[in-house]
């Protein structure tokens, strides 16, 4: 993101001089672009050194860079470019692990390529169209067909957990398939249920069926190591804490697959009563996150021996609560670990060793209208939150809630606790693009002003490495 960034800045510093040819209808036109904050929380010296970057666009031509320091909105300043031809920032997709192992039951249909147990399930269907007390009547057609939502009990089909796997570099995927079940025999828990979505025709018919499940989700985080792959699985949902590893050898922990498919084993287990939460890896260093009923633990491995150089205790967990979200930032020295009331921050120090810098509660940003850190990454992802760290203050930026004059907030996380807050927005955030043209060429009409790409804001640290390397500005 920072070298796409960069390169925009040199693309927007290269077509300034065009400007003269060009014309738009805008409101505020060019770089005379006002800039509204307000300081929520903490004092403004606890985000001394923090500049931020928010980029704005207008249909793929007209682009404006504002930067202001965090503590310092008053002297914020707006790059203004136009492109002739649309430019795109570049922002590469983070590399997905080649190995997804997942409990997927919505949008099977009756005749399609699913898994044996949702087969039989939709067949059982077929027979069973009449409406049933608890069934619920969605709609009902013209032509009389209904369509109705039924809840069946998994376990009327099956005793373990039916898995559904995607595992790229292996061919025969029915062997391998066959394979993980068995290994990873999960038994069904009780209240599991499957809701089935039925069109029926007024003969009785089953027109179509689908399924849905969102009580239980089951993901495999992975890191390759070697000829193989090193991963978990991390139940999530309202049922999560009701599943029982004793089936798999080992019990809950990691397990190594060949780059074939065929070798797999249990190299690491976790102690009774706690179950996989997150795994990701920096170097030779392996992060295994971890819960239990009341605390969040994040185990630190040695990436070749998997022995446990530290077991730390991040922050109480609810055991109804899901599943924290990690970030990790390999250039930026630090990650990030979030649940829905806390953020524990991690440090790599001078020799490379990880450590925990502190532990902090977020839930004053939903108190002053900012939206929950934790919701912001679970909607939309790690992309979509600005991150800084120093060493010792980590900066996030995220969006506003409910306020038309600010679209971001900034906020400084110090020594345990919320150091400022303060939202900003600007005056492009209600501007709208009525035509673009170029030299009396037609290129765009009607579009609004938005976020050139998430996050709306960008952040970095003065003190830190630059945000867009000399080598791609230069």
């Amino acid at each position: 993101m920072r070298r796409a960034l960069a390169a925009f800045l040199a693309l927007a510093a290269l077509s300034a001089g065009l400007l003269i040819g060009a014309s738009a209808a805008l409101a505020p036109q060019g770089d005379r672009v006002a800039l509204f904050s307000r300081t929520l929380a903490g004092q403004p010296a606890a985000a001394e050194g923090l500049e931020l970057t928010a980029v704005r666009t207008c249909g793929d031509h007209l682009f404006w860079v504002t930067t202001l320091p965090a503590h310092a909105p008053g002297e914020a300043s707006t790059l203004f470019g136009f492109a002739g031809a649309p430019q795109y920032l570049d922002i590469p997709w983070a590399e997905q692990p080649p190995l997804t192992v997942e409990l997927a039951l919505n949008g099977y249909v009756i005749n399609g390529d699913a898994h044996p147990v949702y087969d039989a399930i939709l067949e059982a269907m077929a027979g069973q169209t009449e409406r049933r007390p608890g069934d619920e009547l969605l709609y009902t057609r013209e032509d009389g067909t209904q369509a109705l939502r039924r809840q069946v009990p998994l376990s009327d089909y099956t005793d373990v957990l039916p898995l559904t796997v995607f595992y790229s570099p292996v061919d025969g995927m029915d062997a391998l398939a066959a394979r993980l079940q068995e290994y990873f025999s999960i038994p069904v828990p009780d209240g599991l249920t499957v809701e089935v979505r039925m069109a029926v025709a007024p003969s009785g018919e089953l027109v179509s069926g689908t399924l849905w499940q969102d009580h239980l989700t089951l993901t495999s985080p992975g890191v390759r190591r070697g000829d193989g792959i090193l991963f978990t699985l991390c139940p999530g949902g309202a049922l999560a804490g009701a599943l029982d590893g004793g089936g798999i050898p080992g019990g809950w922990g990691l397990y190594w697959m060949d780059g074939a498919g065929r070798g797999l084993e249990t190299r690491w287990s976790l102690p009774a009563g706690e179950r996989p939460a997150g795994f990701w890896a920096d170097g030779d260093t392996l992060f295994f996150l971890s819960r239990d009923q009341e605390t969040a633990w994040l185990y630190l491995l040695d990436a070749g021996s998997l022995e446990t150089r530290q077991r730390l205790a991040l922050f109480p967990l609810d055991g109804a609560e899901e599943n924290p979200i990690s970030h990790l930032d390999a250039e930026g020295g630090f990650a990030a670990v979030v649940s829905p009331g806390h953020l524990s921050v991690l440090r790599r120090d001078g020799a490379g060793a990880w450590e925990l810098a502190f532990t902090s509660e977020t839930g004053q940003l939903e108190a002053l209208g900012c939206r929950p850190l934790y919701q912001q990454l679970e909607l939309m992802g790690a992309e979509s939150v600005g991150w800084a760290f120093d060493g010792a203050r980590l900066a996030v930026t995220g969006d506003c809630l409910g306020s038309p004059d600010y679209s971001w907030y900034a906020a400084v996380f110090a020594g345990g606790e919320l150091a400022y807050l303060s939202v900003y927005g600007t005056s492009l955030e209600r501007s709208y693009c009525e035509e673009l043209t170029y030299w009396g060429a037609y290129l765009d009409t009607g579009c609004t002003v938005s976020p050139a790409d998430s996050p709306r804001c960008l952040a970095s640290w003065a003190d830190s490495a630059s945000l867009f390397p000399p080598d791609v500005v230069n």
